[in-house]
Formats: structure tokens, sequence, C-alpha cells
């Protein structure tokens, strides 16, 4: 075990627990149709293991966090500054090697883009080009069918999680929208419903002006406020029944109690209380009516009737307004998540999603560098040559990194070490040896990988240039300019909320 004796001063709330692993759906479960809707595999047990070992908030908004919840130069920074990992006389090494690491992994899933655009190509319902090649059902069935596939497998490499189609189903039964109306959408009416997620936080408090922020604090003396809890990125992919086309989506800051609102159709109710209120009033007007007419024909007059019936009708006026005030009032949320939270559609999202798995690639094989070098460094000396040490088995090197951002961030992270090994074997980096029945992985010092690693100029700009709509960031904010960003943030959150239609 690598020791962390420093104290250090970078430090993220523990908003996860201990993950259990992710297991990939086969080829052949996507020919069954509920896993058009979802992932199915092991759901109810993921979520009961995941409430036992800690998982923040409730258990049926668990996500895993597989991926490594900072930018690439805030990963890089962290780990320059990590003296156990980087001793000073590499630190300029280091840095330049993490450009050329950046260069080499930079492409690395541009076949996959193009074959994702090929297959979407029949299914794309932007495409207005006319083509002489007319595509038929059974053709755009397997486009489909492979598409999916394609696209779950890049996901994955992105880690982003899929919801299983349990949880896409009871997201989607009649419930409270939060505010004050009943929401519902049928998924029947869908061949094609699939819904990924990467990261989840709370929703920050309201960031308003004094008197908000005090008649909060007095709110929350009477009654404790529940925090809502959102998914920092969503993907989701459908297509109704009566449609041929597939559309894929991506939004951001999506709360997970809402996932209805990434959807083109559903129903909006009244809540109980509302019906009830209403369904009384409405009684005792119609009572008042009867009594009244029975009276009048009896030539027997009561004047307290016409009371009840103005009060009846006043309440039941009242309970109406309240209701399509509510109603009007989501309708606004649902379209400020339309307008402000969507960041990309069908065939432009591919791009993006490339992008973030050659992000998370670069970061997973950057971490499995670091450490396996890590104990050239604790042995002392500089730019040394050759490799010096036995290496780190698999789990062992799963297990500093962990330690690691458990010790530094109170992070918890499902690290796999599986695909950086693989990245770091295809640059020359990697040498294994056997020891006994274990195999054990080694990488040279930071000089020499640097002096092995090659910079092609060409791909500079490309590297640096990848999109960054899909990172997800939630580590802590460690500088005055990092919180003014957040505050910045959140102020532009909360003007978004006061636009409305008058």
């Amino acid at each position: 075990m690598l020791p962390y004796s420093r104290k250090y001063i970078f430090s993220l709330p523990n908003l996860t627990g201990n993950y259990i692993k992710l297991r990939r759906a086969s080829a052949s479960s996507f020919l069954k149709l509920p896993t058009l809707f979802g992932s199915k595999k092991g759901a109810q047990q993921e979520q009961t293991t995941a409430l036992q070992q800690g998982t923040p908030g409730t258990s049926e908004y668990y996500v895993p966090r597989k991926f490594v919840p900072m930018t690439r130069k805030a990963l890089i920074r962290r780990i320059v500054e990590d003296e156990n990992l980087i001793n000073s006389n590499d630190r300029s090494y280091f840095q330049n090697l993490a450009v050329n690491l950046d260069n080499a992994i930079a492409g690395t899933f541009h076949g996959v883009l193009g074959e994702l655009k090929a297959l979407y190509d029949p299914l794309n319902p932007d495409k207005e080009t006319l083509t002489l090649l007319k595509t038929s059902k059974k053709q755009r069935q397997e486009n489909e069918f492979w598409l999916l596939e394609k696209l779950s497998q890049l996901l994955e490499k992105a880690h982003f999680y899929e919801l299983p189609v349990e949880d896409v189903r009871s997201a989607l039964k009649e419930h409270d929208a939060g505010d004050g109306v009943l929401v519902s959408v049928d998924p029947n009416k869908y061949d094609v419903l699939r819904i990924w997620v990467v990261g989840k936080e709370f929703e920050p408090g309201e960031t308003g002006r004094w008197y908000s922020r005090v008649a909060g604090r007095v709110v929350k003396r009477f009654k404790t406020p529940i925090k809502a809890e959102r998914y920092k990125r969503v993907v989701i992919a459908i297509r109704s029944k009566k449609q041929s086309k597939l559309m894929f989506k991506s939004f951001k800051d999506i709360r997970c109690a809402n996932l209805e609102h990434l959807l083109p159709e559903g129903k909006i109710r009244m809540t109980k209380s509302d019906q009830r209120l209403l369904a009384a009033t409405l009684t005792i007007g119609a009572t008042s009516v009867v009594i009244k007419l029975v009276s009048f024909l009896a030539d027997y007059k009561i004047s307290w009737i016409y009371i009840a019936i103005s009060v009846a009708g006043v309440v039941a006026v009242r309970a109406w307004t309240i209701y399509k005030n509510k109603r009007n009032s989501y309708l606004v949320r649902l379209s400020q998540t339309l307008y402000f939270k969507a960041i990309a559609n069908n065939r432009a999202l591919f791009t993006l999603l490339a992008d973030r798995a050659e992000d998370e690639v670069f970061k997973g094989t950057l971490l499995a560098y670091s450490f396996l070098q890590a104990p050239l460094n604790l042995s002392g000396g500089g730019h040394r040559t050759g490799l010096h040490y036995e290496g780190m088995t698999v789990g062992e090197l799963k297990q500093h990194v962990e330690d690691w951002m458990n010790l530094k961030f109170q992070v918890t992270l499902k690290y796999d070490p599986s695909e950086p090994l693989k990245q770091l074997e295809n640059l020359g980096l990697l040498a294994t040896k056997q020891r006994g029945d274990q195999q054990l992985f080694n990488v040279p010092n930071v000089f020499d990988a640097f002096m092995k690693l090659p910079s092609p100029k060409e791909l500079m700009k490309e590297a640096l240039e990848r999109t960054e709509e899909l990172d997800v960031d939630l580590t802590e904010a460690t500088t005055e300019e990092e919180l003014e960003q957040i505050q910045d943030k959140q102020r532009e959150e909360l003007e978004q909320k006061k636009m409305t239609w008058d």
C-alpha cells in the first residue's frame, strides 16, 4: 500500500458509496423486447447492495461511479501536486507526457464513430436528402439492433450507466412532479426506450435575494426540506410504435424524479387532494341547487341556499384556478428543461459520446501509469532508465487508485484497469512479468516514457479541441476562480428558473 501521510488541501464531499460491478449486456440479450427499454439484469439486487453500502440519496436512484469525476486538466494537476506519485524533478516531463498520451489516445473511437453514423443514416429523423436506395423495414431493424449494441458499448467506455427497465417504468408511473400535479407516461407506446446516465448530485439550494434566503431559513425550522437529486448527464434513445425513425437526445442536470421531461408525450392530472376539494365543492353546489329546486316547487323559501351556492362556486373556481396554475408551472419548468438543458440530438450526439469515451480512457490510462511508476519515486532516484521493480498486479493497481481517490477526494470509485492496461500495452509502455500464478505489470519512469511516446504536432490541436459538453466535474472548488465559476453557474440557473410566459 502506498503511504499517504501528507495532509491534502483538496477534498470532495462523500457523494458515493461502494458500487457493485456492472455487467454489459450480451448481444443476444438485445433480441428480447424488454431490453429495448433498458438494462434488466439484477436491478433489485444492485439497489439493495448499494443501499447497504452507503449509496447517497435513495436506492431508487442508484448510479455506480466508474468515471473519474474531474476534467483531464484537473486530473493532471492533482497528480502532479502529489509528491508520492510524481517527484519534483519529473513534473515538467510528466505534464508533457500527459499531452503526448492525450495525443496518442485521440481518435481511438473515430472508427466506431464512423460506423455509428453509417448505421444511423436510414434511421435519422433529421435526414432530408432523397436517396435512390430505399431501405426496407428489415434493413432498418438490423441497423437499429447493431446501432444500439455498438452505442451501448461506446457508452460503457464513457462510463455511462444504463437505467434498468424496472426503474424506467417505475419513474414514468403516475407521481407527483413536485409542482402539485400528477404526471405519467405510458412506456408501452414505445418500441425503444433506453436511458443512460452518468454522475449524480444533490440540486443546489436557492441563491436568490436576501429576503428569499431568510424566508427559506424560517421554513426550514418548521419543515425539513427534501433535497432533490439530479443526474449530471442523461442520454435517451426512443422510438414510438408508430414511427420508423430512432431519436437520440442528451440533457444535463435532470432531476431523478422527472425523467418524463425527456419524453415527447405524457398526461397531467390533478392531485388527489385537489380532486377531493373540487368534488366536495361541486357536490355542495349541486346539493344546494337541488334543495333550492325542491323548496321552490314546495313554495318554501330558504335564503341560505344562495349563500351556499355562492360559496361552493367560489371555492370550486378557486380550486380549478389553482390546478391550472400548477399545471402551467409544470409546463414552464418542462419548457425550461428543453430549452436550457438540452445538449445535442441524434447524429450530432455521437461525436460528443466518442469524445467523452476518449476522455475517460485517457484519465484511466493516466492514473494507471502514474501508480505503476510511483514505486520508482518512493524508492528515491531521479531520471533513471529501465524498469527497476517487479511491478503490480491488477488487483493491487485497482486498490491503489481507489484508495487514492478515497483519501484525497473522499470519492468511492469503482476503477477498472483493464482498458488502461490495454492502452499502455498498445503504446509500448507496459511490461509484464510472471511471478508464480500472478502477472505483474510495470512501466518505465516518467523521463523514459516521455522520450518513448511520439509527439506528432499535427495531432496536438485535435486532442485539445475535443468537445466537453458531456464532461462531469464533481470536485470541490479549490481556488477563488473555481468558486466564482460555481457561483455564476448557480446564479444562471436561478435566472433561468425565473424566466416564464406571462
